[in-house]
Protein backbone atom coordinates (compact mmCIF):
# COMPACT_ATOMS: atom_id res chain seq x y z
CA UNK A 1 0.00 0.00 0.00
CA UNK A 2 1.23 3.58 -1.04
CA UNK A 3 1.39 6.23 1.71
CA UNK A 4 -1.32 8.85 2.10
CA UNK A 5 -0.84 12.29 0.50
CA UNK A 6 -0.41 13.39 4.04
CA UNK A 7 1.83 10.84 5.52
CA UNK A 8 4.07 12.12 2.39
CA UNK A 9 4.12 15.58 3.21
CA UNK A 10 4.52 15.33 6.76
CA UNK A 11 8.19 13.33 5.95
CA UNK A 12 9.07 16.27 3.58
CA UNK A 13 8.86 18.42 6.12
CA UNK A 14 10.98 16.38 8.18
CA UNK A 15 13.00 16.68 5.76
CA UNK A 16 12.93 20.43 5.38
CA UNK A 17 13.35 20.87 9.04
CA UNK A 18 16.35 18.36 9.29
CA UNK A 19 17.52 20.10 6.31
CA UNK A 20 17.01 23.93 7.67
CA UNK A 21 18.55 22.66 11.36
CA UNK A 22 22.17 20.95 9.54
CA UNK A 23 21.78 24.65 6.93
CA UNK A 24 21.80 26.55 10.40
CA UNK A 25 24.56 24.54 11.55
CA UNK A 26 26.52 25.52 8.60
CA UNK A 27 25.79 29.23 9.29
CA UNK A 28 27.23 29.15 12.68
CA UNK A 29 30.19 27.34 11.55
CA UNK A 30 31.30 29.58 8.74
CA UNK A 31 30.23 32.68 11.48
CA UNK A 32 32.54 30.84 13.67
CA UNK A 33 35.66 30.59 11.66
CA UNK A 34 35.42 33.75 10.06
CA UNK A 35 35.51 35.27 13.14
CA UNK A 36 38.55 33.45 14.61
CA UNK A 37 40.39 34.12 11.32
CA UNK A 38 39.27 37.83 11.25
CA UNK A 39 40.24 37.84 15.02
CA UNK A 40 44.04 35.72 14.00
CA UNK A 41 44.16 38.72 10.94
CA UNK A 42 43.70 41.59 13.84
CA UNK A 43 46.33 39.79 16.09
CA UNK A 44 49.02 39.57 12.92
CA UNK A 45 48.55 42.90 11.78
CA UNK A 46 49.42 44.04 15.14
CA UNK A 47 52.35 41.80 15.42
CA UNK A 48 53.72 43.11 11.33
CA UNK A 49 52.93 47.20 12.68
CA UNK A 50 55.07 46.26 16.16
CA UNK A 51 57.74 44.49 14.11
CA UNK A 52 57.84 46.63 11.24
CA UNK A 53 57.86 49.74 13.36
CA UNK A 54 61.04 48.36 15.86
CA UNK A 55 62.68 47.84 12.39
CA UNK A 56 61.51 51.68 11.46
CA UNK A 57 63.31 52.76 14.63
CA UNK A 58 66.45 50.59 14.13
CA UNK A 59 66.97 51.66 10.54
CA UNK A 60 66.72 55.91 11.77
CA UNK A 61 69.58 54.88 14.19
CA UNK A 62 71.60 52.97 11.45
CA UNK A 63 70.95 55.85 9.47
CA UNK A 64 71.80 58.74 11.63
CA UNK A 65 75.17 56.66 12.68
CA UNK A 66 76.22 56.45 9.12
CA UNK A 67 75.26 60.53 8.43
CA UNK A 68 77.85 60.98 11.55
CA UNK A 69 80.02 58.58 9.88
CA UNK A 70 79.97 60.58 6.48
CA UNK A 71 80.27 63.90 7.85
CA UNK A 72 82.68 62.62 10.14
CA UNK A 73 85.03 61.75 6.94
CA UNK A 74 83.81 64.86 4.98
CA UNK A 75 85.88 66.98 7.66
CA UNK A 76 88.76 64.64 7.44
CA UNK A 77 88.66 64.70 3.69
CA UNK A 78 88.06 68.56 3.34
CA UNK A 79 91.36 68.81 5.90
CA UNK A 80 93.87 66.81 4.11
CA UNK A 81 92.99 68.81 1.06
CA UNK A 82 93.65 71.71 2.46
CA UNK A 83 96.60 70.67 3.86
CA UNK A 84 97.56 69.33 0.26
CA UNK A 85 96.80 72.46 -1.52
CA UNK A 86 98.96 74.47 1.09
CA UNK A 87 101.47 72.51 0.46
CA UNK A 88 101.54 72.82 -3.57
CA UNK A 89 101.14 76.53 -3.14
CA UNK A 90 104.33 76.14 -0.94
CA UNK A 91 106.11 74.54 -3.53
CA UNK A 92 104.85 76.28 -6.23
CA UNK A 93 105.53 79.66 -4.40
CA UNK A 94 109.29 78.22 -3.98
CA UNK A 95 109.88 77.31 -7.29
CA UNK A 96 109.86 73.50 -6.66
CA UNK A 97 106.64 72.80 -8.39
CA UNK A 98 106.48 73.35 -12.30
CA UNK A 99 103.27 74.22 -14.04
CA UNK A 100 103.39 70.98 -16.36
CA UNK A 101 103.25 68.67 -13.45
CA UNK A 102 100.56 70.90 -11.33
CA UNK A 103 97.58 69.51 -13.41
CA UNK A 104 98.81 65.66 -12.96
CA UNK A 105 99.00 66.13 -9.10
CA UNK A 106 95.74 68.02 -8.85
CA UNK A 107 94.11 65.14 -10.40
CA UNK A 108 95.96 62.36 -8.37
CA UNK A 109 94.68 64.67 -5.32
CA UNK A 110 91.12 64.64 -6.55
CA UNK A 111 91.22 68.41 -6.34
Amino acid sequence: MSPSLAERTIVNETKIEVLEEKLDDLRHTVNDNHNRLMDQLDNMREISCKQHAELASQLEQTTDSLKLKITNLEKLKDKWQLYAIAFLAFLAGCGWLHAINLPTILKFLGI
